[in-house]
């Protein structure tokens, strides 16, 4: 199998060692454009993949043409396009894992405004990936939406495959934790966001939040993404909160952002589309009230499965009863639910599942 990692992270990290641990490591290799990330994990095969660096890429090519499957970790880094686009033949054995704001980039685009030269590259970027997506061979997510509104726009015949990462703050960190009855602590916490990228919408879910009354503060997490983004909502939390805003700017630990979520009251995200499922997936877990906008793909697949969520619109419309507690029945419920959906032991299946389909 050859992985292409352009986009790394924590979950790209937790994902080579959930690999390693549960599979053969000598079928496995992973392409990244930053390996040393990677060298303290002995057994694993990293190698060094710069799209500017043609020596690089076509060793890249080489392997992906020797290998059984490529699988191809998110879609947002336009560099990739070009040589996928002129290598068909890899495409009809490649498959994209959907991580969520990479299906939905184009959604409400307007690149014209950003000049001529701009709004040229982008066409033939859109161009690229629309060609890219309808030559795979399967596209790979948790959310089903998520491939239902791919398939729909780009017209492809890419065949479903469900999968899902391990969660990167694990279920034996986040049992290990006390469990904290907050309901009568006088001031509340709020949890906004994920990241330091637009698509949290934190403007303005921060200016809805400021009409709320009650005693609470704010914790958001800003330290990936970014940077001059982090900044901005920096200046606008403090200037809207004062004090009560906490940004959160300095890479955690799996165990200490794990004690960050265990010590929110609420959380709330504001996404357009499907992101920060490992943050949800987490706060439910530790039986948080958590918020989501209804309208996109998780909320209905949560719903389905019989989570308990809110709904952020209602936030945005001053309706929400914002610091009311999460009833014990449903947090219970909710924290069932991602142990049995989403477990250490149900994610090696349906990887097996995916890579046992090449020859299928």
């Amino acid at each position: 199998m050859c992985h292409i990692f352009l986009t790394d992270s924590i979950y790209t990290r937790k994902f080579v060692l959930f690999l390693l641990k549960n599979f053969s490591p000598q079928e496995h290799i992973f392409w990244t454009v930053n390996p040393e990330l990677y060298r303290d994990i002995g057994q694993a095969n990293v190698q060094k993949l710069d799209p500017k660096n043609i020596s690089e890429v076509a060793r890249f090519v080489k392997c992906a043409k020797k290998s059984s499957r490529v699988i191809i970790h998110s879609l947002f880094d336009a560099r990739l396009f070009f040589w996928l686009f002129f290598h068909k033949s890899l495409l009809k054995k490649s498959t994209w894992v959907i991580w969520g704001a990479d299906a939905y980039d184009y959604l409400d685009a307007n690149y014209s405004l950003k000049g001529f030269r701009f709004f040229v590259k982008s066409r033939i970027k859109r161009f690229m990936k629309r060609f890219i997506i309808r030559n795979l061979d399967s596209i790979a997510c948790l959310v089903k939406g998520d491939y239902d509104y791919v398939k729909d726009y780009y017209k492809t015949r890419a065949i479903y495959k469900y999968v899902f990462y391990p969660n990167p703050v694990d279920i034996d960190i986040l049992d290990s934790l006390k469990q904290t009855d907050l309901k009568e602590v006088e001031c509340k916490r709020i949890l906004v966001g994920n990241s330091a990228s637009p698509t949290n919408r934190h403007v303005e879910i921060l200016e809805s939040l400021k009409a709320y009354g009650g005693n609470f503060e704010i914790l958001c997490p800003l330290s990936y993404g970014d940077k001059q983004y982090a900044q901005s909502v920096i200046d606008i939390g403090k200037r809207l909160f004062g004090d009560r805003f906490i940004p959160l700017t300095d890479f955690l630990d799996a165990r200490s952002y794990a004690e960050v979520l265990n010590s929110v009251d609420v959380a709330v995200f504001n996404h357009k589309q499907q992101e920060a499922l490992g943050n949800i997936f987490a706060l439910l877990y530790l039986k948080k009230k958590v918020y989501i906008r209804s309208e996109t793909t998780h909320w209905k697949t949560l719903k389905d499965l019989g989570v308990t969520l809110f709904d952020t619109n209602l936030i945005l419309q001053g309706k929400a009863d914002l610091l009311a507690p999460l009833e014990e029945v449903y947090a219970e419920r909710n924290r069932e639910v991602i142990r049995r959906e989403f477990s250490e032991e149900n994610c090696p299946r349906l990887w097996a599942n995916l890579f046992d389909s090449v020859n299928s």
